[in-house]
């Protein structure tokens, strides 16, 4: 707990993304719910991979949070739960806050969410695709069948660390180093998102280059499900 009380000492304060940003990298301690208040919406860029939590990440998570919340009615302990960092990319022209890392946990707690609520957390555009579907569909059938999902009232105790960046260049180098933890990104991974990147950033149509983007994503997922052609 100490080291929670740690970050959050440390944190800077970040302005509000809907106004002019000056600084190209800013951090704030933010509570889930005031994470998702911002007049910009949580997004996921076509470069990245989709949903990977197997059903033991999500499992894990749940004990944590379980843990977590007896551990503070038997101690009366105040300090909030500690999710680590986020990264993301304040995008001016698409008007969105793209996830760079992040979108595990964030994925994992909006499904948990759901479960609780029956309903998902407001302030989010998450749309994946196909990669994510059979991840995404093992996890809510671990959630449905648990008997030991936490109270709902969890989702006013965790904080994040946010790191945001303006600069399209930047965030893609957080997203190349910051994945050291979890799970590793794969070289194909890396890949796609740097070439599919670049459609993006260098178009001069914004829309036709977003569309072309999200086309070359989308087909470079099913060669990744294919079986390798090497022994």
């Amino acid at each position: 707990m100490a080291v929670q009380q740690e970050a959050f000492n440390q944190a800077e304060e970040l302005p509000v993304s809907g106004k002019e940003e000056k600084k190209p990298v800013s951090v704030k301690t933010m509570g889930f719910f005031e994470l998702l208040e911002d007049s910009w919406p949580l997004a996921l860029d076509s470069y990245q991979r989709g949903f990977v939590w197997g059903t033991a990440k999500v499992e894990q998570l749940i004990g944590d949070l379980n843990t977590y919340q007896v551990e503070r009615r038997e101690e009366g302990d105040a300090l909030p739960y500690y999710m680590g960092t986020l990264l993301l990319h304040n995008d001016t022209d698409k008007k969105r806050r793209f996830i760079i890392d992040g979108q595990q946990r964030i994925t994992a707690l909006s499904l948990l969410y759901y479960q609780i609520k029956q309903e998902f957390p407001h302030g989010q555009k998450l749309s994946y695709s196909a990669q994510s579907a059979r991840c995404i569909e093992d996890a809510v059938k671990l959630l449905k069948n648990s008997s030991d999902i936490p109270a709902g009232d969890v989702f006013d105790r965790l904080h994040f660390t946010v790191i945001t960046v303006t600069n399209p260049d930047l965030a893609f180098a957080f997203f190349d180093t910051q994945n050291n933890r979890g799970v590793r990104l794969q070289a194909t991974d890396l890949l796609k998102a740097y070439h599919l990147r670049s459609i993006d950033h260098n178009s001069n149509d914004k829309v036709q280059g977003e569309e072309l983007q999200k086309d070359c994503a989308t087909r470079w997922e099913k060669i990744q499900r294919q079986s390798s052609v090497f022994p």
